[in-house]
């Protein structure tokens, strides 16, 4: 599973765009809101698979790794991209929602149409520009968020005062971004955020509904393919480089994640 940090300048984006074929597994420290304007897609969260089709709305907290994946037909989706802290900065809690809700839901709970209208209404404030857009769009995203919020919060994740492990979570995973060929530990991660072991391991499955090796080895074996591409490279220079003691490890690591060895990935690519 190939996985890559997407950087977002803006504090908010929002984009109508027609989507073919397969993305590549990613994740940013955004919240994105998708709504499938057009056609259908399947989703791949956190390792679990999501069918969604017109009207239905997904959602990808703060570290979600995620990818789309759709057939020749493709699909047209709204996507949303806002900073955290537009949403929680004057709450208690962070409410997360939960990842997929759909059409039928929405239009149980008689808010199908407002939601849909809502996607819309940011577009055209971002295409359309005037005065005080930036501040209609950041109201009008607020409201979305919190109106789906309202009716599909997932409790299980909602913490009150739980904004500053939030914040501290987004420095664990900018660490092992950088520091990944290096031999971290949860101790090590303990350590960068001032927290205890079992509070940075939680953290994990609550946030990403992972481990933190499984989280790691990603990360690794998404570099690792990077520089698998590269010829002047062996496939033991790659495993130091990425963070792998020896190269039995690196060869079980990699063919877990991705199917296949690195020597089979390399001729390949």
């Amino acid at each position: 599973m190939e996985i890559s940090k997407e950087n977002v300048k803006n504090k908010w984006t929002m984009n109508k765009t027609e989507y073919r074929g397969v993305s590549r597994f990613h994740w940013h420290p955004r919240t994105e809101v998708c709504c499938i304007a057009e056609g259908k897609s399947d989703f791949y969260v956190n390792g679990k698979l999501y069918n969604a089709k017109k009207g239905d709305v997904l959602i990808f907290n703060s570290g979600d790794i995620h990818k789309f994946i759709l057939d020749e037909q493709g699909a047209i989706i709204y996507v949303c991209l806002f900073e955290p802290a537009l949403i929680y900065k004057n709450l208690e809690s962070i409410p997360f929602i939960k990842t997929h809700i759909t059409g039928e839901e929405m239009k149980q709970k008689g808010i199908f149409d407002e939601i849909l209208s809502l996607f819309e209404d940011i577009l055209q404030e971002r295409i359309k520009g005037g005065k005080y857009f930036d501040v209609i769009a950041q109201t009008q995203i607020v409201k979305l968020y919190s109106l789906l919020a309202r009716h599909f919060e997932d409790e299980s994740k909602t913490e009150k005062n739980d904004i500053n492990k939030f914040e501290a979570f987004q420095k664990i995973l900018d660490y092992i971004s950088e520091n990944y060929a290096s031999d971290i530990s949860l101790s090590d991660l303990a350590g960068v955020i001032n927290y205890s072991v079992s509070n940075v391991s939680a953290m994990f499955s609550r946030f990403i509904d992972t481990n933190f090796k499984k989280y790691l080895d990603n990360v690794r074996v998404n570099k690792a393919i990077e520089l698998l591409g590269n010829d002047s490279l062996t496939v033991i220079d790659v495993a130091m480089k990425c963070g792998f003691n020896n190269v039995r490890t690196f060869n079980s690591v990699f063919k877990s994640v991705t199917g296949m060895t690195p020597s089979e990935m390399k001729n390949k690519i």
